[in-house]
């Protein structure tokens, strides 16, 4: 007779604790090898977790770099080229490539398999989980799309949630990955373990409380309590009827620090990347640096001061 607390009366679920900074625990097949966590790749918090066993496994990045910033005439300018590294933060946070925008459905038939090492065999656009995305102000465009892949034996699925927006004139783009695969036979029963983690997630409020205030600090946000938070950063494992419709609901406005600043010539107001020490304008575009120097000493730099 089947266990009816296990996964086809087969795996046993065990709770796992964020190692990073003890942010949320999530039940995982006990004695598979998990990993990741809390990450910031870009400041703010984003979430890695990766469960494996043998052939099977299971993968959620919310964000799934790199972050891309889309070309404009100032980055060209720079030197900074469709395909360049580009990090305004003097190398505090990981590099972001300049790339035009594409959908969820472009990503997955050009960047994601030759990331992930696969084949293509199937891809579908998931208009309907877009309406399922909350849109931020700056929010540009959101698409989804699911595929299969396959690679070394094993079948893979995936559903990408893609969003783009823009900050301080400047065009960004990132998508959410949930990755899972297993042999033909045995996808379904990883699909079950995936189910069964999204309905554990759980996010610790100290931490929620705590973030939500650094979060005050770098984005100005005042008025959003912890339990908000807890939707964001849960939100990388909500779905609308479990795997089978697996509708991430929401993009992180944490996944990006930012500050304001503003040029004391002008007043005008910019939001920039946070992480650098000073932030210079030459007019025409900014320019974050560690050092209390201009970047230059060709162009007429104003340095630019936190708007408190």
């Amino acid at each position: 007779m089947q266990n009816p607390t296990k996964i086809a009366g087969l795996i046993e679920m065990t709770p796992w604790k964020d190692p990073n900074e003890g942010a949320f625990t999530i039940d995982v097949p006990k004695g598979w090898e998990a990993e990741g966590g809390l990450v910031r790749p870009y400041i703010d918090a984003g979430i890695k977790i990766a469960v494996k066993k043998e052939d099977k496994g299971i993968q959620i990045e919310n964000p799934y770099p790199p972050i891309y910033v889309t070309p404009n005439w100032a980055l060209e300018m720079g030197g900074f080229k469709e395909g360049s590294h580009y990090n305004p933060s003097g190398g505090l946070v990981q590099d972001m490539i300049v790339m035009k925008e594409k959908t969820a459905k472009e990503y997955l038939q050009t960047i994601l398999p030759n990331k992930l090492k696969l084949s293509l065999s199937k891809i579908e656009a998931r208009p309907d989980l877009v309406s399922k995305v909350p849109k931020m102000p700056w929010t540009t465009q959101t698409t989804a799309a699911e595929g299969r892949l396959t690679g070394e034996g094993k079948v893979h699925k995936v559903i990408v949630i893609e969003q783009g927006m823009k900050m301080a004139e400047t065009g960004l783009w990132a998508v959410i990955l949930v990755h899972y695969w297993a042999k033909e036979d045995e996808i379904g029963l990883v699909e079950e373990i995936l189910e069964r983690m999204e309905r554990s997630f759980h996010l610790d409020e100290t931490w929620a409380k705590r973030e939500q205030k650094e979060m005050a600090k770098r984005v100005g946000i005042i008025n959003q309590t912890g339990s908000e938070i807890a939707d964001l950063i849960s939100a990388t494992f909500q779905y609308q009827s479990a795997v089978q419709d697996r509708a991430m609901r929401q993009w992180s406005n944490a996944m990006l620090g930012v500050e304001r600043v503003y040029n004391p010539k002008t007043g005008q107001e910019y939001e920039v990347p946070s992480g650098a020490e000073h932030y210079w304008s030459d007019g025409y575009h900014i320019v974050g640096t560690k050092v209390s120097e201009p970047p230059t000493y060709l162009d007429d730099w104003t340095e630019l001061l936190t708007v408190e």
